[in-house]
């Protein structure tokens, strides 16, 4: 039985621009190593083929450079790849894929899935319906025309796009680029392979989303992945195996402080070097645990790829320990326990923990000095 992989949303030249600038050009390269990884799985498997179903880079602007290192990159799978366009690199008239194609960067064994047509393999007896978006956002089903489409008898009908399947994704999917949900059984698809959502899922037994290979949210959705695709008789339910592929673990997490101080520290100590966190907190610390939090964080900085902490919500107000610190002459002390009383008034909280926090910072950069 024939076998392929099935892959999606690589993205490549994708800016990280909330990242710190070597860790953004990390992440960029993990994309091509993603596909290289994919491409030595497909060798190694000795797969008929693999399928791109979209957004393959993600703008058409992406540097020459860039753009080489991609077909490069190809040549490890010596099979065909089928690369459609998807809302990122919509097939338009001049985009990505002419450049690529004006300097000659497009290897034989690669196939640019660029009109809605039929794609015949013949070696595998697969006929690929491809369904390219030619522009970034369209307000029809680009796949409707699968359901009247001739193909050989005896060949696989495969369907590929890039889109959102209506009715299912309704909490993401937008008002565009539609996908009907029934298409497989509709066109009499023995697989459909779909592109957009950045994780693999099962829509029905015939239709999947693969997912980027490569993490690039912070969302649980199975990404990561690409998927091995297994025809078995014609008019069965195909073997799908999702295989993991990508390197980054990007992972979101909370923590309320101080109730939760413990449990952030276990969480830090153990990060390792695969691993892009965001992590939000909230609470009330003292200026000594400030301290130690941002010790905390600062190491778990070193020691994994991205740590991105958000401490905007952390209420820091100095203890009765912190106060006493300080060292202030007995005129201050006064003030500062004052402060400290106004703080249990909800009225008069906010602005006494302003005040408080103002005098105790001044005092201590004169105790430095």
């Amino acid at each position: 039985m024939p076998k392929f992989l099935h892959t999606a949303d690589w993205q490549i030249g994708r800016q990280f621009t909330t990242f710190e600038p070597e860790e953004a050009a990390v992440l960029a390269q993990a994309r091509l190593q993603a596909v290289q990884a994919l491409a030595e799985y497909a060798q190694q498997q000795k797969c008929q083929g693999v399928w791109v179903a979209g957004d393959i880079f993600d703008s058409h602007t992406v540097p020459e450079r860039t753009l080489r290192r991609l077909f490069n990159t190809l040549e490890a799978f010596s099979g065909p790849w089928y690369l459609l366009p998807g809302n990122h690199d919509a097939a338009l008239n001049a985009s990505v894929w002419t450049r690529a194609q004006a300097l000659n960067l497009i290897p034989d064994h690669v196939h640019l899935l660029l009109e809605p047509k039929v794609y015949l393999q013949e070696t595998s007896g697969v006929a690929l319906l491809a369904a390219p978006l030619t522009q970034r956002h369209t307000y029809q089903d680009l796949t409707a025309w699968f359901d009247q489409a001739s193909t050989p008898k005896d060949f696989y009908r495969v369907g590929i796009a890039h889109g959102s399947v209506a009715g299912v994704l309704s909490e993401q999917m937008q008002a565009s680029n539609l996908i009907a949900a029934d298409r497989a059984q509709s066109a009499h698809l023995d697989y459909f392979a779909l592109g957009d959502w950045h994780g693999y899922l099962q829509i029905n037994a015939k239709t999947w989303y693969a997912g980027t290979p490569e993490s690039d949210r912070f969302r649980n959705n199975h990404s990561g992945y690409c998927l091995e695709v297994e025809l078995t008789n014609l008019g069965e339910d195909p073997q799908i195996r999702p295989y993991p592929i990508g390197q980054y673990q990007w992972q979101q997490s909370q923590f309320d402080l101080p109730q939760e101080l413990a449990a952030l520290t276990h969480y830090l100590n153990q990060l390792t070097r695969d691993q892009v966190c965001q992590i939000q907190l909230t609470g009330t610390l003292g200026w000594q645990e400030k301290n130690q939090l941002e010790s905390l964080i600062a190491q778990a900085r070193a020691q994994c790829h991205a740590c991105r902490v958000n401490i905007a919500e952390i209420d820091v107000t100095p203890t009765t320990e912190d106060l006493q610190a300080l060292q202030a002459d007995a005129y201050l002390q006064d003030i500062l326990k004052e402060l400290q009383q106004l703080q249990k008034h909800p009225q008069q909280a906010p602005m006494a923990r302003t005040a408080l926090t103002i005098l105790a910072q001044g005092l201590t950069e004169i105790n430095k000095a």
